[in-house]
């Protein structure tokens, strides 16, 4: 069995440019019933001394991170111990720097990469020349709040698919990029990290479940599927071995939901969910307030990746609520 722990993986305090002190990001955090969150202050971790205190006194797991904040493009740096300099990153030597990032961060992610840039938000669009992709763990495909209505986002999320389209496996998470909190906060995603029940929720686990790609994304509901064969079970994040499949696969699709106050209006008489993969849409089908729903499925060995979508019908239109990362077809 998997447990789903609601994180929110892209925060600000007053030591950046957050609005909120430490203390008054973890109140409002666990207030919504987030059980994690990741430290990302630009260019700075000031906080990390206050982090295994405050840890405890909130209930709330904390991973050290920061938010390399430069002139062309902001990244995640997620599961670091020391400072890592952001000050002499250039648009020529990025590539060279990333590497050298990487040997201290246990998590890379590239933050709303299609955000509005300068003169108003310098560096918030990301101009970087990515040489070697497999550098990057994640991509922060939904950022701020209602975010499957932002066109920034949705063309994050067609990255992510182009990228795994050409064979990369790379995650994708939602980052409120929390700076504040107001009454009037609404349609709040976060991400769900999947841990095998016999494991610790903790940083290290949580780190290696993100970069595995054992994420759901969700505001509202949650949405998860497995694929069975036979006797074999595969979870969101898991890699298939297509040489020994000699039967229909099993698709058990669970949508439920979410564990957070999303302070979201959802109409849970018009879910739709939706399979997809590299090839394109495999089926949709009403949720009709069916919490699980199980479906069979020729294997294509055309199919090298496959996510699950859930959808509200909103009028004559379809807003996104909920996605998950791949289950992967490796083809031998």
């Amino acid at each position: 069995m998997i447990k789903w722990i609601p994180y929110e993986l892209h925060n600000h305090t007053n030591h950046s440019d957050g609005k909120h002190t430490f203390e008054e990001l973890l109140k409002s955090a666990r207030e919504i019933g987030l059980k994690g969150i990741a430290i990302t202050d630009h260019n700075t971790i000031s906080t990390f001394d206050k982090i295994e205190s405050l840890s405890k006194e909130y209930g709330i797991n904390i991973i050290k991170g920061l938010e390399w904040t430069t002139f062309w493009g902001h990244i995640l740096l997620v599961g670091i111990n020391e400072y890592v300099d952001w000050r002499e990153v250039t648009l020529e030597n990025f590539n060279g720097k990333l590497r050298e990032a990487k040997n201290k961060s246990k998590l890379i992610g590239v933050a709303h990469p299609y955000r509005l840039g300068g003169p108003i938000g310098t560096g918030c669009f990301f101009e970087y020349n990515i040489e070697e992709w497999k550098d990057i763990d994640y991509i922060e495909v939904w950022s701020g709040m209602l975010p499957s209505e932002k066109q920034m986002n949705k063309r994050a999320y067609e990255l992510w698919t182009k990228l795994l389209n050409s064979g990369l496996e790379i995650s994708a998470v939602s980052g409120r990029d929390w700076h504040k909190s107001k009454p009037d906060d609404k349609y709040i995603s976060c991400t769900y990290v999947g841990l095998d029940d016999h494991k610790r929720h903790n940083s290290e686990n949580v780190i290696e479940a993100i970069k595995y790609g054992r994420c759901v994304v969700g505001f509202g509901y949650k949405v998860t599927f497995q694929i069975k064969e036979k006797d074999k079970v595969f979870n969101i994040g898991d890699r298939i071995s297509t040489k020994n499949i000699t039967d229909s696969l099993k698709l058990e699709i669970k949508v439920v939901k979410g564990d957070t106050d999303s302070k979201s209006e959802i109409d849970e008489k018009n879910l739709v969910v939706k399979v997809k993969s590299n090839r394109g849409e495999v089926f949709d089908l009403q949720v009709n307030n069916r919490e699980n729903m199980t479906l069979s499925l020729s294997y294509n060995d055309e199919i090298n990746w496959m996510i699950a979508e859930l959808y509200e019908i909103v009028g004559d239109k379809e807003r996104m609520i909920a996605f998950t990362n791949p289950i992967y077809f490796h083809q031998n």
